[in-house]
């Protein structure tokens, strides 16, 4: 459950944060598809997080694409290896009769919303990419 923390605070504060000034300089292009046990994942939240360290860059699934930006205000991510989480969920976050949050149910298996434990490694070229492809199971 901290780990899911985490990923829903980066989803707002990590790449919004800073200036256009701060973000790095060769940054290109990155997209691409996720499959649910064959089929393109309806809708979620993919993170991916640099094997050397730094913030997580994330994006929304839509359809089974994503494009990946490093903020709001710049188009693409730097070149390199990332460490890969992606959370999907039937519905949204309820409450219990005693007022305690209810995590709604994963569409894919738990552990692929922890990038140390979900085993996705994906590279992004010095060039970009419109070919990231990640399946993944509901098990």
């Amino acid at each position: 459950m901290r780990w899911a923390a985490i990923l829903l605070l980066s989803l707002f504060l990590l790449p919004g944060c800073g200036s256009d000034a701060a973000k790095p300089e060769n940054l290109v292009p990155a997209s691409g598809t996720i499959n649910l046990d064959g089929a393109p994942l309806n809708d979620g939240i993919i993170a991916l997080v640099p094997q050397g360290g730094g913030p997580a860059i994330t994006a929304n699934i839509k359809a089974g694409n994503f494009t990946l930006d490093y903020s709001r205000s710049a188009s693409g991510m730097p070149p390199g290896t990332y460490q890969v989480s992606i959370r999907s969920t039937v519905g949204a976050a309820t409450m219990d009769a005693e007022g305690n949050p209810v995590e709604p149910e994963s569409r894919v298996a738990e552990r692929f919303g922890d990038p140390a434990q979900s085993g996705l490694l994906v590279t992004v070229p010095e060039g970009g990419t419109d070919a990231l492809i990640l399946d993944v199971s509901s098990e």
